[in-house]
């Protein structure tokens, strides 16, 4: 929004006073002038959005297991700061 906001005003003006409608208004002036704020924005929110899913997709750690005296303790580590113990014996 801000790089449309940036564009002067007597531009608009001056490709009306040439007989431009106001879709050659916006394709031939305001589009390419506010191209640079779009990519920009664009890849900003491709690269937070991108950033969230590889994070789902990522596979869990393997779970490591102890052996002790025959029982098999397996802990997984599925999210931060919690941990799951499954005793088998």
């Amino acid at each position: 929004m801000a790089t449309i906001e940036r564009i002067p005003p007597n531009l608009e003006e001056a490709t009306q006073n040439l007989g431009a409608n106001w879709y050659q208004m916006f394709r031939c002036t305001i589009l390419p002038l506010s191209l640079p704020g779009l990519i920009s924005g664009s890849l900003l929110v491709y690269s937070i959005s991108i950033s969230g899913t590889t994070a789902a997709i990522a596979p869990p750690p393997a779970p490591s297991a102890l052996t002790r005296g025959g029982v098999t303790a397996a802990v997984a580590h599925d999210l931060p700061g919690m941990l799951a113990l499954d005793i088998a014996g």
